[in-house]
């Protein structure tokens, strides 16, 4: 005898959706590699029919074998790791249910009446005969819970929305659990029938939820680093990336901890190679003609800055690294990276270059007698990045894991002040809030599942863009729409931002300039709603020439 024993479906459920509420982070997680292996051999076994799967950082690609794809954000795998609690008691139901109507040889149609919404008074001998089987193997499993486990089967069989939430879906069909397991997570995301193959992942491996837990924590305290490594940021030199979507203020954190006389800046873009980061030969004009010298880069310029002032701090700044091959512009200083306990490089590399010997060592007589490059231990690397630019290149694992990387969430308890002009009906605007639209902006987005590294951060937009109302609808025209329309709506349904008979970006600021409603009506509800929640100088006005409108705005 086993101890078999049936949990509560309806009560497992409630459960699941409030742990997932509970999650202090339900952000895109990113996927580290040995979770990424996990997934890759759990997944392959569930999927069929030729279909593949292929990960980044941050999403999960799905392809089948008519090469259709569908592109799940990596946030889904919270969803998963706790759903899977829920998949894990169905198929006890369904694993029993199906092995008695095959035991019985029933004919597939029998399922096709279940589940019922309730119990009817008068059974089949099909149905009475299937009942009585179903007792007997749960008295065999575990004799002493057997009534309250066949309760429970009853209820599955008979109470529809005991347990098949939303779903129409009738034990018969092979997309009942795919259908149960949506409409238990409350998910209605395109491809979200792909969320299935994940949390039945999560169900079946102790491995992949262990891992996932792993990485999770970080996640789940609000940091991607450690309390211990936030103290050791004032204490050594390190290499930080500070990530998140544009505007979330990654430079100014950046900008907090550095100075201009202490600091390099660069910015890497798709065409920055190993010799503008470092340095090269190049020409110049001398008195006896053109010369050739050797031109520092800013790696070599912070190098040197540092070196003649080993008691204090110095930092390189690299804007945007991702926007550039990172791994092919840092060459053979890739080595530098890993550091040593006191912040120094572990390892250093040959100095190759004759003439970035001789400038190193006319700067810095008698530093390197061997010929040896490191980065001393009060030089800091910090970089930004932000993963939902569409220009951006993927940094291999060896690359990245010799960085720590710092999350800047979407926080807009700061942000600057400045109203537009929303048009909510044919004879009604309202001047709102650039907090109250970006974050109502934000909640559309996350409701389709788009990631957050694609949101507008608080700081997308600065203070003298949107202070003065001329320059704040300027702003929305030329700057907001254009990023929402061309780049993070680019490849989903505009719809559910803007009005759904608007096709075209120059149609959409045409009725933008005439007043006309351009937002959806989930957009402007959403308005609503954060107009109640964080209530501003706002007020209903009916149509006024131009001009007297934007004056109206000024005044809020």
């Amino acid at each position: 005898m086993t101890s078999f024993e049936l949990a509560d479906l309806n009560k497992i459920v409630l459960e699941c959706r409030q742990e997932y509420q509970n999650l202090p982070n339900e952000l895109d997680i990113k996927i580290t590699e040995e979770l990424r292996d996990i997934l890759r051999r759990q997944i392959t076994v569930i999927l069929s029919n030729g279909a593949s799967v292929e990960f980044s950082d941050y999403s999960i690609t799905y392809k089948n074998r008519d090469n259709l794809v569908a592109i799940l954000p990596s946030r889904w795998l919270w969803i998963a790791s706790v759903f899977q609690k829920y998949a894990s008691e169905y198929f006890k139901y369904s694993d029993l249910v199906i092995d008695i109507k095959e035991r019985l040889k029933l004919p597939k149609e029998f399922l096709k009446e279940f589940p019922k919404n309730a119990e009817p008074v008068n059974k089949t001998p099909d149905e009475i005969r299937f009942e009585k089987e179903i007792f007997q193997e749960l008295q065999l499993r575990n004799s002493s819970n057997a009534t309250s486990n066949y309760n429970l089967v009853k209820k599955f069989l008979y109470e529809r929305t005991w347990w098949n939430f939303g779903s129409g879906k009738t034990l018969d069909r092979a997309d009942a659990y795919d259908s149960t397991l949506l409409g238990a997570s409350q998910v209605i995301a395109a491809s979200s029938d792909k969320l299935v193959t994940l949390i039945t992942a999560f169900a079946r491996s102790q491995e992949l939820r262990e891992e996932f837990e792993e990485v999770a924590q970080e996640y789940k305290t609000g940091q991607t680093a450690s309390s211990e490594d936030d103290e050791e940021l004032e204490q050594k030199a390190q290499n930080i990336i500070y990530y998140g979507a544009p505007g979330t203020g990654k430079s100014h954190d950046i900008d907090k901890n550095t100075k201009s006389n202490n600091s390099v800046r660069t910015v890497f873009h798709p065409e920055t190679q190993y010799s503008d980061f470092v340095g090269c030969l190049r020409p110049s004009m001398g008195e006896d003609g053109i010369e050739y010298n050797f031109k520092s880069g800013p790696f070599i310029e912070a190098l040197i800055k540092a070196f003649k002032d080993p008691e204090n701090r110095y930092y390189l700044i690299i804007e945007e690294i991702n926007r550039a091959p990172a791994a092919a512009v840092f060459g053979e200083l890739f080595q530098l990276l890993d550091r040593d306990n006191s912040g120094k490089s572990k390892y250093s590399i040959d100095i190759n270059d004759k003439d970035l010997l001789k400038l190193l060592n006319a700067e810095l007589p008698g530093r390197f007698p061997e010929n040896k490059l490191y980065i001393p231990d009060n030089l800091s690397l910090y970089a930004t990045m932000n993963s939902s630019d569409q220009a951006v290149m993927p940094m291999d694992t060896a690359f990245k894991r010799r960085w720590k990387f710092k999350y800047k969430p979407l926080d807009f308890s700061e942000a600057p002040t400045g109203n537009f002009n929303i048009s909510f009906s044919k004879d009604t605007r309202k001047s709102i809030s650039w907090k109250n639209f970006a974050t109502a902006v934000n909640t559309i987005l996350s409701q389709e599942w788009i990631p957050e590294d694609r949101h507008l951060g608080p700081w997308f937009v600065n203070v003298n863009e949107i202070k003065e109302p001329k320059n704040a609808q300027k702003t929305l025209t030329g700057k907001i729409l254009m990023y929402l329309w061309d780049d993070v709506l680019r490849h989903t349904e505009r719809s559910k931002l803007f009005y759904p008979d608007i096709k075209t970006f120059g149609l959409l600021i045409k009725k933008l300039e005439n007043n006309e409603v351009i937002f959806s009506e989930a957009f402007l509800k959403k308005l609503e709603e954060e107009l109640e929640s964080n209530p501003q100088n706002t007020k209903d006005e009916s149509l006024k020439p131009d001009g007297v409108e934007e004056d109206t705005a000024g005044e809020n």
